[in-house]
């Protein structure tokens, strides 16, 4: 996939233990499992070398995932519009696993903890709570692209499932997501959209 999409090689940080990294695609023994099924020249490095690897990718010196640069840059280059955007809500990795979790806090490796917007986590949980359904609140150890909104003065959250079991293996596929949860996720965040839109100023 990776190849038909125009890689032409692939770098991988392996920080997990051996019996979690050989799940994954890049770690898979069997070339038939990975999802990179045409090869492309490919390189594994160790946590310790990944974390420098990512502190240049945050610094924006080399394009691709990890801290965020592509969103980086989307905010960079619309800045002059960031002042009129009431509020972002990442939608990331919910399709299945557990609860779903409204991120509080988050940080990269390099960088302090970030604390998403208080208020707007509200506005989500009422939402939710107005149609039944459960949300919690988590604490992760890593963030992802609403921290660039975040940083930018755009109040922010992140709607997570961390409990995904799935996440990254051969068994990652459509038919592991919950219908369902589509359903949720959408339902809760459309209605907080539609009221924070409707708020002539922000708490």
């Amino acid at each position: 996939m990776a190849s038909k999409h125009g890689a032409v090689e692939m770098i991988v940080i392996l920080p997990f233990p051996w019996p979690y990294r050989m799940s994954m695609e890049a770690g898979n023994v069997n070339i038939e499992n990975r999802f990179v099924k045409q090869q492309v020249p490919a390189i594994c490095l160790s946590a310790f070398d990944g974390l420098t690897l990512m502190h240049h990718i945050g610094q924006g010196k080399i394009k691709e995932e990890g801290c965020s640069p592509g969103m980086a840059q989307y905010v960079q280059i619309h800045k002059d519009r960031t002042n009129k955007v009431k509020a972002a809500i990442n939608l990331d990795m919910f399709g299945t696993g557990g609860r779903f979790q409204l991120v509080e806090s988050g940080k990269w490796h390099d960088t302090d903890t970030f604390e998403f917007s208080h208020w707007l986590i509200e506005a989500l949980e009422t939402a939710a709570d107005d149609m039944g359904y459960h949300i919690g609140l988590y604490k992760a150890s890593s963030t992802s692209d609403e921290t660039r909104f975040l940083l930018a003065g755009v109040p922010s959250v992140w709607f997570w499932k961390p409990d995904d079991v799935y996440y990254h293996s051969i068994t990652d596929t459509p038919e592991m997501v919950d219908a369902n949860s589509l359903k949720a996720l959408s339902d809760i965040t459309a209605v907080a959209v539609m009221r924070i839109a409707n708020l002539e100023t922000l708490p």
